[in-house]
């Protein structure tokens, strides 16, 4: 049974609600379907704050994982914690080229799927910030996600006193919100240009038949996809083919596959660039979404005015689309003269 008292966010509005969560030092609670991209939100922001992320999965650690173990080496026994949690006192952390982060993300994951014991446990964690007798560092952000009762998924319930201290909110499948996600990530342009054209396919959870099927697409499966498609580059060969429909399930790989015979009639990005004013353009509207995914992920600052050129010879909408995509793949390039000059006249349409 689906819960009223779930308010349910695209992700754009879900960063933008922990955001200000954070600030008022509150614990947002995210809830969704398996693959939607909870922890791909919860990465994001963490990435946009440059913290240090903390993937803690609550439903695989002993509730003595947060309170810490005994410490006996005192003339009163205590508890001590482990490393991985900032503490009060404790230095900033470091990046990867040694410099100060601003604190840290605590990503307590599968939150309604750990036994109870170790729920009481995290309570003083998310509610007091409360390590075993320790507090957690002022610059430690907790965030917590589970999956939904309808979801056919193993979850604990949640006790009245920690339902009633936190925040609650459900993650919406969002495709324009994903495809931004997804170009800015450089996910593969054939994923993103199939989305683009098929919307409702980006997540297609439906708990009365996933008890059935064993696998779907969604928002992690689909970067399965660009992932195999990365190494595996030729869609012929029936590893790569039996990798994808491993991962989106077989029905949807079908189509899928089907979509990447389009991009064996479009003009190579040479033959574009050699004569923008007369190669050939592509006649079907799959096509066109095709060549605008293509174009926008092989642009870069010799040949990019070229291929605008040659997508300006399209209808607008799709030229909007290349746009779109190209500006989180590659934001240098829209602030070439060509691209400025474009987005004088059309750029309201792309923000």
């Amino acid at each position: 049974m689906e819960h009223a008292y779930l308010h349910k966010v695209k992700p754009n509005i879900l960063k933008e609600s922990i955001t200000i969560a954070m600030k008022a030092r509150r614990m947002v609670m995210i809830y969704g379907p398996p693959g939607i991209g909870k922890s791909a939100v919860v990465a994001e922001i963490s990435n946009d704050f440059n913290m240090k992320l903390i993937d803690l999965r609550l439903s695989q650690i002993e509730s003595s994982d947060l309170n810490g173990f005994p410490d006996l080496s005192g003339e009163k026994a205590d508890y001590k914690p482990f490393a991985m949690f900032p503490l009060a006192g404790d230095p900033l952390p470091l990046d990867e080229n040694g410099k100060e982060m601003n604190g840290w993300t605590l990503f307590l994951d599968e939150f309604n799927a750990a036994e109870r014991p170790t729920q009481k446990a995290a309570y003083k964690v998310a509610l007091d910030r409360m390590i075993g007798g320790l507090a957690l560092h002022d610059r430690c952000l907790v965030i917590g996600a589970g999956n939904r009762e309808e979801d056919n998924a193993l979850i604990e319930e949640q006790s009245s006193a920690m339902v009633s201290r936190l925040i609650h909110l459900e993650l919406l499948s969002d495709a324009p919100s994903w495809l931004m996600w997804a170009n800015k990530a450089h996910l593969d342009y054939r994923v993103t240009g199939y989305i683009e054209r098929n919307p409702m396919k980006l997540n297609t959870f439906n708990p009365a038949v996933q008890s059935v099927e064993m696998t779907y697409p969604c928002e992690r499966t689909w970067h399965f996809v660009s992932d195999m498609l990365k190494y595996g580059t030729d869609i012929d060969s029936p590893a790569v083919r039996a990798l994808i429909a491993g991962s989106i399930g077989s029905g949807p790989a079908l189509d899928f596959l089907n979509w990447l015979k389009v991009f064996e009639e479009l003009p190579s990005i040479n033959d574009i660039v050699q004569e923008p004013n007369t190669a050939k353009l592509p006649e079907e509207a799959g096509a066109k979404f095709a060549v605008a995914g293509y174009i926008s992920s092989h642009a870069d600052e010799f040949n990019f005015e070229a291929l605008l050129t040659y997508m300006t010879r399209m209808p607008l909408e799709y030229c909007v689309v290349m746009m779109r995509y190209l500006h989180p793949r590659n934001p240098a390039l829209i602030l070439m003269p060509c691209a400025t000059e474009w987005l004088q006249e059309n750029g309201e349409l792309i923000f």
